[in-house]
């Protein structure tokens, strides 16, 4: 009698300790969905003005978090506010997944969230700056704003109208090269514009060149580079 109830009392122990570690995973990979649920909301949350305070000072010295914080809370009283380098900044446009703002009066940022293959919230954000030619640069973050790697490789689209010659076509052809990317992302899409600048070029030049090169548009979410 008492063997069987040590045996019972054992068996007892073993179920209980079994319904705790399945409750205690249970509840770890609970603990954990709940996480990520909260931290996409979280993400989700942030608007575009709050991104832009959040964003490093490092990226642009010249433009504090006090300078951007003003530049976007008085939207409706002014859309201008002084930089580090005794100019103005000018905010253009203030959308809930965009904003573009005049730096300089040479230079010019654009940011866009948007989602990857994943639903994940990312940053693009493009710089231009204007010099003899305009010449872009892009980079991706996440929303904490961690440097993400980029792939972003863009031949010129040419293309020769029906209305002109072999000839004709050729000897502008001549003349692409060297040739910068100019970058465009866009409030209402995820699709970045990329045209080209040509700064060895007359004005003349770039005026017939127009005629043969192409405009091109990528995608924001393929142009991430996979890890691994």
């Amino acid at each position: 009698m008492q063997e069987n109830l040590i045996v019972n009392l054992y068996i007892a122990k073993i179920m209980i300790g079994d319904f705790y570690k399945k409750e205690h995973i249970m509840n770890k990979k609970l603990m954990m969905a709940v996480a990520a649920i909260l931290f996409g909301f979280s993400a989700q949350a942030q608007t575009m003005s709050s991104l832009w305070t959040a964003m490093p000072d490092s990226l642009f010295p010249y433009l504090d978090r006090t300078a951007r914080t003003t530049l976007v809370n008085n939207v409706a009283e002014v859309d201008t506010t002084k930089n580090l380098l005794l100019g103005l900044t000018r905010l253009d446009t203030l959308t809930a997944d965009y904003i573009k703002v005049a730096l300089t009066e040479a230079s010019q940022i654009e940011i866009k969230r948007f989602a990857n293959a994943k639903g994940d919230s990312l940053l693009a954000v493009v710089t231009t700056f204007y010099g003899s030619a305009p010449e872009s640069k892009l980079d991706f973050y996440d929303v904490s704003w961690k440097p993400l790697s980029t792939d972003v490789h863009v031949e010129a689209a040419i293309l020769r109208p029906d209305t002109m010659t072999d000839h004709r076509f050729q000897l502008l052809r001549q003349k692409i090269d060297p040739q910068m990317c100019v970058y465009k992302l866009s409030p209402e899409d995820s699709m970045l514009s990329v045209s080209f600048s040509l700064p060895m070029l007359s004005q003349t030049d770039k005026e017939q060149i127009k005629a043969i090169l192409q405009e091109k548009k990528k995608n924001l979410a393929g142009l991430i580079v996979k890890k691994g």
